[in-house]
């Protein structure tokens, strides 16, 4: 992956992280932060994102509050426009794994749970920056997804599920605002050895003797992720506005082949028809 930008591209952008205060949210967080943006920290454990906060210093606040709470949302990004300004960028990063288990006997309110946390969430995020955002003409949403969301396996389905729809709702969200100056973009930071994807390692062994754990080459620090963020935060992804890129995608090659990407429909959802 290509380098990141230069320290301090970023001076003047408001940002909201959901999750932000652990995992790879606290360190997309932390880059965000570092590249001159000021920063809020979204989630339910005060404490958490707080303590998170005061390690990123002056250029972090905490706001507490649900995803899946769409008034709650709404008050946190009032209260990041009182006291940093109007959002430059939400990174919908909250979410969930969900719980292990095949279809036929996985528990049906667990599962559902999962799409509220991970599409609910993001969907009740954008919403609450968009009237601002479309009011004056700029702003870029990024949505964390997976590849996931287009390749199913076994175990997982309500996980794979959440990520496929989130990659629709960025499409459809990209549709929507159209020419208004707004950009969403959906990114994956392949496999990062968190909390998340130790549990995903913890259910493909349990269902599989012959799991050997995750593909090294596959395996990304979250720092590569943030700086990813960092960089379409600065704009240097707008035109691929409604894709979806991977962390290992460097975007000097995805943008030397921009023609190429919009006419045969690459980075996008498509189901394969006669």
């Amino acid at each position: 992956m290509e380098k990141t930008l230069a320290k301090q591209t970023l001076n003047g952008q408001v940002a909201l992280v959901t999750g932000g205060g652990r995992g790879i949210g606290a360190v997309i967080s932390k880059h965000l932060a570092e590249a001159g943006a000021k920063v809020a920290l979204v989630g339910r454990n005060a404490k958490t994102i707080q303590d998170c906060a005061n390690s990123i210093g002056h250029n972090a606040i905490s706001v507490t509050g649900d995803v899946t709470d769409a008034e709650a949302m709404k008050a946190a990004v009032a209260q990041t426009e009182e006291l940093l300004g109007p959002i430059d960028l939400l990174v919908n990063n909250a979410g969930v794994t969900g719980t292990a288990g095949n279809i036929v006997d996985v528990d049906p309110a667990a599962w559902w749970r999962t799409q509220e946390v991970n599409v609910l969430g993001a969907l009740l995020a954008c919403q609450a920056v968009l009237p601002s955002m479309l009011a004056r003409g700029q702003g870029r949403i990024v949505h964390m997804g997976s590849l996931a969301g287009n390749t199913p396996g076994p175990g997982v389905t309500d996980y794979s599920v959440s990520k496929t729809a989130l990659l629709r709702l960025n499409e459809s969200l990209a549709s929507e605002i159209g020419d208004s100056g707004l950009l969403s973009i959906a990114v994956s930071p392949g496999w990062v050895w968190t909390e998340m994807t130790e549990h995903f390692d913890a259910v493909f062994r349990d269902m599989n003797d012959e799991w050997n754990g995750m593909d090294k080459s596959a395996v990304f620090p979250p720092e590569a992720v943030a700086e990813l963020i960092v960089r379409i935060a600065a704009g240097e992804a707008d035109a691929l506005n409604g894709r979806f890129i991977h962390v290992k995608d460097e975007l000097a090659t995805l943008l030397a082949n921009l023609d190429r990407i919009k006419s045969e429909e690459l980075l996008l959802l498509r189901l394969n028809m006669l």
